[in-house]
C-alpha cells in the first residue's frame, strides 16, 4: 500500500514539473527579465504614435493555441515627450482593442506605470502592464486566447506579472522611487 501511494505522489509531482515548461529569460542590453513558457522569438518593429511618427521598438514573443504573450520595447530616448505621455499614448491604443475591466496603478520595483485587463470582442482577455523606464516604454501583453479565457487560464497575468528591471531602478539615493510615489498622489 506505501509503495502505490508513493507512486502515484511521484506521479502528481513528475506531472506538474513536466507541465510547467515557463522560464525567465534576461535580457540586459534593456535591463529587464520576463518569464515566457517557451524561447521567445525577438524581432524589430515599431511603435505607432497617435499622430504621429512611428519610434523604434523591440518585440519578444511566444504565440501558443491557448495565448500570445509579449514584450514590446519602444525607444523614446531621442523624443521629448514625458513618461506619463508616453504611458497615456500607449493606454490609448491599448483601449481600443477592447472593453477596459480593470485599469490601476502599477509598480515593479521602483518603476511606476499602468496595469489593464481588458476583454476583447473575439472573447479572448488581455492582462496588460505599462511602464517607462530609461525614457523607453515597457508594453507587456499576456492574450489568453477564447477558449483558454472561458476556461479561467491565468498565464496570461502570470506572463503579465513576472516582469522585472535588472538595473538601478531606485536612481540616486531612491530618489526615482520617492518622486514616482509623489507622482502617483
Amino acid at each position: 500500500m506505501r509503495v502505490l501511494v508513493v507512486a502515484l505522489l511521484g506521479l502528481c509531482f513528475c506531472g506538474s514539473a513536466a507541465a510547467d515548461t515557463w522560464q525567465e529569460y534576461v535580457y540586459g542590453d534593456y535591463g529587464f527579465a520576463v518569464s515566457f513558457p517557451q524561447a521567445p522569438t525577438v524581432e524589430s518593429g515599431s511603435f505607432q504614435l497617435p499622430g504621429g511618427p512611428n519610434v523604434p521598438a523591440r518585440i519578444y514573443s511566444v504565440t501558443q493555441p491557448d495565448g500570445d504573450y509579449r514584450v514590446m520595447i519602444a525607444d523614446f530616448t531621442n523624443r521629448p515627450e514625458s513618461s506619463n505621455t508616453i504611458i497615456d499614448d500607449a493606454e490609448t491604443l491599448l483601449k481600443q482593442h477592447g472593453d477596459v475591466k480593470i485599469e490601476l496603478p502599477a509598480r515593479v520595483q521602483a518603476v511606476f506605470g499602468r496595469q489593464l485587463s481588458l476583454n476583447q470582442r473575439d472573447g479572448s482577455h488581455i492582462s496588460a502592464a505599462l511602464f517607462v523606464y530609461q525614457h523607453r516604454l515597457y508594453q507587456i501583453t499576456g492574450t489568453a486566447m477564447p477558449a483558454a479565457a472561458l476556461a479561467g487560464s491565468s498565464d496570461a497575468i502570470r506572463f503579465q506579472q513576472s516582469l522585472r528591471f535588472t538595473g538601478n531602478t531606485a536612481g540616486f539615493f531612491g530618489l526615482n522611487f520617492l518622486f514616482g510615489a509623489l507622482r502617483q498622489l
